[in-house]
């Protein structure tokens, strides 16, 4: 089942996408009363008023923009992976536009050095469609299997219906959670307002705009303890975060996120350990509300995946 295992390469860069790129829900203002409230009583009963007024001010800051970049419902962006286990180190990068309502993304991958490994030349690159369910792949490392088409279509929904292999079973728990995460930057707003580091850092110059930069760790004791009151994100969206943070084996997660003066995310970077590497995420995004232009590719440029390997 060599296009299947192809195929689970891509899921899981998708997945990578929706982690750098995850989202909270619509909690609208309900949210922003509960991080209000955790600003004013979760410090210390001797700490100084101003010590809370500034705690405060920075819940509401980045509630206000955690909540601004939902509300636009598209993005463009750009991200730098990189990963390393102290003897090598690989960088991928991946830019395109997504959309979170409902999900749907266009990203084009340079895979960097990993092309080599995979068989390409360094820097292939692997291009990704996700629309109405459905995701399309392409590029060089599926170009032998295409006789001619320029994509391989997964129809996700008969997939998770259909499929028994154990292969596309774990490629598909990695698209449904992508779907579950694949949202606005609003998730590691959330994240990070779970954070005992909390802190505003000052203003800086960068992606060409003046922005407030916010940093803070938080560790998985921490997580496991978070509760919804203290932040953006519901009990669900906690779980999904213990759980996906869990599996990659993280226990500290660094984050620093840049919000420019119209209140948007311009860049967020994000660190961690996963599966015994680290992994530093940075994107930036722009273009909010950008228009969604992309389709369906034409029925004669596309493979069906279940076609190809005798079913899902």
């Amino acid at each position: 089942m060599r296009i299947v295992r192809k195929a689970a390469l891509c899921a899981a860069t998708v997945g990578l996408v929706a982690v750098t790129a995850a989202c909270g829900g619509d909690e609208g203002n309900d949210a922003a009363d509960r991080a209000d409230n955790t600003a004013t009583e979760g410090t210390d009963e001797g700490s100084d008023d101003s010590a809370r007024g500034a705690r405060s001010a920075i819940f509401e800051a980045l509630q206000a923009s955690a909540q601004r970049a939902s509300d636009a419902e598209t993005v463009a962006f750009e991200t730098t992976m990189t990963m390393s286990d102290g003897a090598e180190e690989f960088v991928m990068a991946l830019s395109g536009v997504m959309g979170w309502n409902p999900v749907s993304m266009d990203v084009t991958m340079d895979m960097g050095e990993l092309g080599a490994l995979m068989g390409q030349e360094e820097g292939a690159t692997m291009n990704m469609r996700w629309l109405d369910n459905i995701l399309y792949m392409g590029g060089p490392l599926f170009e032998s299997e295409l006789d001619g088409a320029s994509w391989i279509k997964m129809d996700l929904e008969a997939a998770a219906a259909e499929g028994n292999d154990a292969e596309l079973e774990q490629m598909l728990a990695q698209l449904d959670q992508a779907e579950r995460m694949a949202q606005s930057p609003a998730d590691q707003m959330g994240l990070l307002l779970q954070s005992p580091s909390l802190e505003h850092r000052g203003t800086e110059r960068i992606e060409g705009v003046t922005a407030e930069l916010y940093t803070g760790t938080l560790t998985m004791e921490e997580l496991l303890e978070a509760d919804p009151s203290t932040g953006v994100l519901t009990e669900e969206e906690l779980e999904e975060m213990r759980a996906t943070l869990a599996a990659a084996g993280t226990d500290t997660v660094d984050l620093g996120i840049w919000v420019d003066e119209n209140d948007y995310p311009v860049r967020i970077d994000m660190e961690m350990i996963a599966e015994g590497m680290n992994v530093v995420n940075s994107t930036v995004y722009k273009d909010y509300g950008v228009a969604l232009d992309f389709d369906h590719p034409a029925d004669a440029e596309v493979v069906d995946m279940a076609e190809m390997s005798g079913g899902y």
